[in-house]
């Protein structure tokens, strides 16, 4: 790259990472143009094209991106989750060629020719099959494709559900939500502009958001880190407290037992800080239905909606999606499971204990009957929308041209829709997690 196309890329970087999106497209429409073959830079004006919703420049640039260097498999994923393909329309021949593995007497096979997938490729090409076979209707392809890519991702990663498990089970008897009475009586921060929408990844956080947000006092945040950051320096802050400045806390649910020794008003107003301008404003942090039983004790007059969905089609939702760094029980069905049901036993109990305070949705209910549970939800946050704003809301992909950082920016682009109730059973669910030895080439471990 020329140093002039290099200057207006970093600058791009830049402005995206401090999210002036127009201003990043901008400077990666100049740079491209001064070094147009370059596939990296390509890439990344991609990523930020599907982020803004322009999809179309997204599939252009990707093209571009595969065939300057057919080795980027992250170019493959991405490309094949753009959009829904046809049986007239997908890559499949193209990315079942790139999976398959060179033989001794392929012509190809001689010096200069590709290396060998690493695990990387291989999860990355396999999860990009697994989407358009299932695109195209073909579900055994798909499961198959799935699972073994699952598999391998599962394979290179060093992880123990039961650290989880553990800090979910002390926060269920620690972490639980005050009755309303006693949380109005706490000392925590009055404000009623922070609406947390939680619940475990793919449960349809996303487009309850883009709903609301349609709604111009709504200010749609995204996943912030605060909540569980300050959280977590509360806590570290009262174990040093109470056992000194050199003592290091054995585990998490260590941690998790000092939460009557917080100061929540101070975090509730930290966490206030943080916040951009708006009424309301929406923190959809998925990995804050661990604290749904404390947000109310920092802010005791936060909405607090709990998203859930049916267990066999979140199943197989959580496992469609390559995460990047997060979620490390989501390649594994018996671990997904595992922590789905300490989740949902965790939040299930909190509205439960909480009725009054946190309000429930399922994704079901809101892709089927979404003019009744957008209403339920508006009345919920104080909201009170009329029937001018719930069609508004309803043609959310059109209305809603805001940037979105999540795993689902293509798909909040489209209409609503009910394809994916009922998905699992056309994937033949319940699944069982593939082993070591069912792993055919190119996924045998290298």
């Amino acid at each position: 790259m020329n140093s002039a196309g290099k200057s207006k890329a970093d600058a791009a970087l830049r402005a995206t990472e401090r999210g002036d999106y127009t201003q990043a497209l901008n400077l990666y429409a100049e740079a491209v143009h001064m070094t147009p073959r370059h596939p990296v830079l390509l890439y990344n004006y991609a990523s930020l094209a599907r982020i803004t919703g322009d999809l179309d420049l997204a599939l252009s640039l990707l093209n571009q991106v595969i065939d300057l260097n057919p080795d980027d498999t992250a170019a493959w994923h991405m490309r094949s989750n753009l959009r829904r393909w046809t049986p007239e329309h997908n890559h499949i021949a193209a990315l079942t060629k790139k999976g398959q593995p060179l033989h001794s007497d392929d012509p190809s096979a001689s010096k200069g020719s590709p290396k060998p997938l690493s695990p990387k490729q291989q999860v990355e090409l396999n999860y990009a099959l697994a989407k358009e076979h299932e695109d195209c209707g073909n579900y055994a392809e798909a499961r198959q494709h799935l699972l073994c890519a699952a598999a391998l991702r599962r394979q290179h990663l060093n992880y123990n559900i039961q650290d989880d498990l553990d800090t979910i089970a002390a926060l269920s008897k620690k972490g639980q939500p005050l009755d309303f009475k006693e949380a109005s009586k706490r000392k925590g921060c009055p404000s009623s502009k922070c609406v947390f929408v939680l619940g475990l990844p793919r449960v349809g956080s996303t487009l309850l958001e883009r709903m609301l947000s349609c709604d111009k006092r709504v200010v749609a945040a995204g996943e912030l880190p605060f909540f569980p950051q300050l959280l977590g320096r509360a806590l570290q802050s009262a174990f040093i407290k109470q056992n000194g400045p050199h003592a290091r806390p054995k585990s998490k649910t260590e941690l998790v037992s000092y939460v009557d020794n917080v100061d929540w008003q101070k975090l509730g107003a930290d966490y206030l800080a943080q916040l951009p301008e708006g009424e309301f404003v929406i923190d959809k942090l998925p990995l804050n239905f661990l604290n749904i039983g404390l947000i109310q004790r920092a802010l005791p007059h936060a909405k607090v909606i709990y998203m859930h969905r049916d267990q066999q089609d979140h199943e197989l939702a959580l496992m469609k999606h390559l995460f990047n760094q997060a979620y490390p029980w989501s390649y594994s069905l018996a671990e997904i499971r595992q922590y789905y049901e300490a989740v949902t036993a965790l939040c299930e109990h909190a509205c439960a204990q909480s009725p009054k305070t946190i309000h429930k949705v399922s994704y079901e209910d809101l892709v089927g009957t979404p003019e009744q549970t957008l209403k339920e939800v508006s009345d919920y946050c104080g909201l009170n929308w009329q029937q001018k704003d719930l069609r508004q809301a309803l043609q959310f992909a059109s209305h809603n041209q805001k940037a979105s950082t999540t795993g689902s920016a293509s798909q909040v682009r489209s209409q609503l829709h009910q394809r994916s109730v009922g998905l699992a059973k056309k994937y033949g669910w319940p699944a069982t997690d593939l082993s070591a030895t069912q792993l055919s080439p190119p996924f045998a471990t290298r």
